[in-house]
């Protein structure tokens, strides 16, 4: 386990340890652009996958750190049941669906 740094430009993925304050650079390490720290439980869709890179590249630009993501659950009173952990996004239009009912609102 441990954080994954991720180029969307190169389309890569490298392991960034287990620090939760990452003392090298968020940089890519093949091309030098910046890169996104996110969780552990990031699975990288295949380099030449174009179409996946360009949900992760939107996810990640709305907040989506790729940790677990859940939807509450309510009776038909609004009663707080608990929680549904789903699946990530494997479509454009579901990652916008996706954006506007699970990324949590000012997390950029």
């Amino acid at each position: 386990m441990g954080f994954k740094l991720v180029c969307t430009e190169c389309r890569l993925s490298f392991s960034a340890g287990n620090e939760t304050e990452v003392k090298h650079s968020k940089k890519c390490r093949s091309c030098g652009r910046p890169a996104h720290l996110l969780h552990h439980k990031f699975k990288p869709p295949k380099r030449t996958d174009k179409k996946k890179w360009q949900i992760v590249a939107f996810l990640i630009s709305h907040g989506f750190d790729f940790s677990s993501a859940y939807i509450p659950l309510a009776d038909q009173k609004a009663k707080y049941l608990g929680h549904l952990q789903i699946d990530y996004p494997q479509t454009m239009e579901e990652a916008k669906l996706f954006v506007e009912t699970v990324v949590p609102k000012g997390k950029i």
